[in-house]
């Protein structure tokens, strides 16, 4: 089954076709979104190697919201400290908590509730890429992932990436797994993220996510 997305623009719902949602709504207003610890789905974490919860490549494919492992392959590792020094040092940090409604405008600019003025609470200076954690991408999807990671890095594959969602989150693991396998050549991942920020007494941002670009494939129509 596919995750389902719509996407509200003019006078017509265009769907998106990802996998696992359904959404109605006027093409005059976004419904109430969930909230952030609804945005990934939350179960009791299931053993590794279960029936349905990994791809044959070894993607996450659903209980995103569960105990993971201590690496990511093709990916270091870092902690709260490291992510202070890299960031410092000019390291991209890139957010990937899913968003599971939003709206796409004709500019290329995102709309996602829930709150006030919509968005999403990240580290300061974070990036954030709602839709390039799932376990399965569809091409638009990957694409929008290629084509941000070349706009943030200057397509200088040597420059570092943060990846991070929450604690606990399979999401980043992911995503980290899956920029690995592009061609940068310092893939870092934060497993604490934003919620180790928090922990440590530093306050978050509102953030929107990164613009998605025009050209033939973008999820709406022209």
């Amino acid at each position: 089954m596919s995750k389902g997305r719509r996407l509200w623009r003019g006078g017509a719902i265009v769907a998106l076709g990802l996998a696992g949602l359904a959404l109605q709504a006027r093409a005059d207003e976004i419904p109430a979104g969930p909230s952030e610890t609804e945005i990934i789905e939350k179960s009791i974490p299931s053993a590794p190697g279960a029936d349905g919860l990994f791809d044959a490549a070894g993607y996450r494919l659903k209980d995103y919201r569960a105990p993971v492992p201590a690496i990511a392959p093709g990916a270091q590792t870092v902690t709260l400290a490291e992510v202070q020094a890299l960031q410092a040092a000019g390291a991209v940090l890139i957010d990937v908590m899913g968003a599971q409604r939003f709206h796409i405008d004709a500019a290329g600019r995102w709309i996602t509730p829930p709150g006030p003025g919509g968005g999403h609470l990240t580290i300061p200076g974070a990036i954030w890429l709602p839709v390039v954690g799932w376990g399965a991408l569809e091409p638009w999807q990957e694409d929008y992932l290629r084509q941000s990671l070349a706009d943030l890095t200057a397509e200088d594959p040597a420059r570092p990436v943060v990846v991070f969602c929450k604690t606990d989150c399979w999401l980043s693991w992911n995503a980290a797994r899956r920029i690995a396998g592009m061609g940068l050549k310092k893939v870092c991942w934060f497993p604490g993220g934003s919620d180790d920020w928090t922990g440590a007494g530093m306050a978050l941002t509102r953030a929107h996510p990164w613009p998605l670009r025009s050209g033939p494939d973008r999820p709406f129509a022209p």
